[in-house]
C-alpha cells in the first residue's frame, strides 16, 4: 500500500473509532511463511477490503461494513473487484473509500438500513460483475 493510501487508512481508523456505536479493525490479509510453512492471514483471503468494520443500527444490531481503502487515484486490483462483487452479490457491504468522508457516509447507511454506494468517489453504485 502506498504511503498515501497508509495515511488515508489511519484517518478513516480514527475517524471511525471515535465514533459512537462503530468498532473498526485493520484487515491485514497475505501469507507468511516460517520455514517451510505457509500460513495464510487475515479474515476473507486474497482481495478482502482493508478494513473490517462494525455498524451498531437502531434495532441493536450490529451490522458489517467492508472498506477498501484507495486514494482518488488509485485502483482497485482486478482479484479486490472479484471479491467485492461475490461478496455484495450475497448482501454484504463492500465500499471503496476514497476519502474519510466516504467512510462515514458509508457507516451511516449501514446504520440507517440502506444499501451503500460501492464507490461514491467515482460515482459507482455497483462493483463491476456485481449481480
Amino acid at each position: 500500500m502506498k504511503s498515501d493510501e497508509s495515511a488515508l487508512l489511519h484517518d478513516i481508523l480514527q475517524a471511525l473509532g471515535a465514533m459512537n456505536g462503530v468498532v473498526v479493525w485493520r484487515n491485514n490479509v497475505g501469507i507468511a511463511r516460517h520455514g517451510n510453512a505457509r500460513v495464510a492471514y487475515g479474515v476473507g483471503g486474497e482481495g478482502a477490503p482493508d478494513l473490517l468494520c462494525e455498524v451498531r443500527a437502531p434495532d441493536g444490531f450490529w451490522r458489517v461494513l467492508w472498506i477498501e481503502v484507495k486514494t482518488v487515484d488509485g485502483a482497485v486490483a482486478k482479484h479486490q473487484t472479484e471479491w467485492h462483487a461475490v461478496a455484495r452479490g450475497q448482501g454484504r457491504e463492500v465500499i471503496v473509500a476514497r476519502s474519510v468522508e466516504d467512510a462515514a457516509d458509508a457507516v451511516m447507511r449501514v446504520r440507517a438500513g440502506w444499501r451503500t454506494h460501492y464507490d461514491r468517489g467515482r460515482a459507482l453504485a455497483r462493483c463491476k460483475g456485481e449481480v
